[in-house]
């Protein structure tokens, strides 16, 4: 794995990581009651964790993309391939895994708005 992000870079990723996606989203302009917990694991050494508030019914994917970096392996941006500087190698068979509230989500980022308390895990896992 390249670009490894290690935990101490938390705080700074909150607010300096852009997303590669053109269309950035302000994490600001999304901030509400609502508690989000994302964790961001690639393995024991490198993971990021975030914690924030949003509006009832943002979207999952403004706040992946406001948070960090965040890179798609197709042009509609379903497929993600690369999170925090941290991409997935096909060769090695990586994949990035999405759970909310500890099961795999059944759904795509882009359809999953936040309504109540939620924690997202994303582990890159082999298949």
């Amino acid at each position: 794995m390249k670009n490894l992000i290690p935990a101490s870079l938390i705080a700074t990723l909150l607010f300096s990581c852009q997303s590669t996606d053109t269309e950035s989203t302000n994490l600001r302009a999304l901030q509400g009651p609502v508690p989000v917990y994302i964790e961001i694991f690639a393995d024991s050494l490198n993971k990021v964790e975030i914690s924030t508030q949003v509006k009832n019914g943002t979207n999952l994917q403004e706040i992946i993309q406001a948070t960090v970096q965040t890179g798609y392996a197709d042009p509609a941006r379903k497929f993600v391939n690369s999170l925090a500087g941290i991409a997935a190698d096909p060769q090695k068979r990586e994949f990035w895994f999405l759970e909310i509230n500890g099961e795999g989500s059944k759904v795509g980022l882009a359809e999953i708005a936040i309504d109540d308390t939620m924690h997202v895990l994303w582990q890159l896992k082999n298949y």
